[in-house]
């Protein structure tokens, strides 16, 4: 088998999200898509039928190659790679709601849901290039994972109010009181090597 142990992994996680193949595992997959697999190997792994090659946007006017997996889908991710050979990747992002973690955390799930699971972690504040990045690594989920989170509409006074007072590059409690007024939720959902 070209992913030794992976049968293993995904049958462990049978009890835990209902299907193995949609669990999130923190610095190591993102359903049956290992966090260290090359182009050539996804292609292999998922069928080149079910990829679209792209670049992937890293902030700050970076850029780098990758690919969408299962695009337009409920299991949609993205893969980046490093450099332009595509045989070590920067990460995996969830942008389907079909995943989740072995916690229940999900793409769409608010921050005060967020908050239930796992209790307080610390989010960067929004209106900037990294806005709503989440910093799990004091939780559960500990290193290997963040989320984005979304902060929606400020269509009340009450809204605007608490927007405003989580703007910019710094950190914010996830049980601060605009972050909890605002309650954002979770755009997507990224894994990475925490070695």
């Amino acid at each position: 088998m070209k992913y030794p142990g992976l049968i293993m992994i995904l049958l462990a996680g049978l009890s835990v999200a209902g299907n193995p193949g949609l669990l999130i595992v923190p610095g190591e997959r993102v359903g049956i898509v290992p966090l260290d697999i090359s182009r050539v190997e996804l292609g292999d792994l998922v069928g080149d039928e079910a990829l679209i090659d792209t670049t992937v946007h890293l902030g700050e006017g970076f850029m780098a190659p990758g690919a969408l997996v299962f695009p337009g889908t409920k299991r949609e991710i993205e893969i980046t790679w490093f450099d332009s050979l595509m045989n070590a990747t920067v990460g995996i992002t969830v942008t389907g709601e079909a995943y989740e973690t072995f916690e229940g955390i999900r793409i769409g799930m608010s921050l005060t849901n967020v908050n239930s699971l796992l209790g307080e972690f610390r989010l960067l504040g929004f209106a900037w290039d990294y806005e709503g990045h989440a910093d799990f690594s004091d939780t559960s989920l500990g290193d290997g994972i963040y989320a984005v989170f979304y902060a929606g509409e400020r269509n009340t006074p009450e809204r605007l109010e608490a927007w405003e007072s989580v703007l910019g590059d710094r950190w914010f409690s996830s049980l601060n009181s605009g972050m909890v007024n605002l309650d954002p939720r979770i755009a997507s959902i990224s894994i990475y090597s925490s070695y």
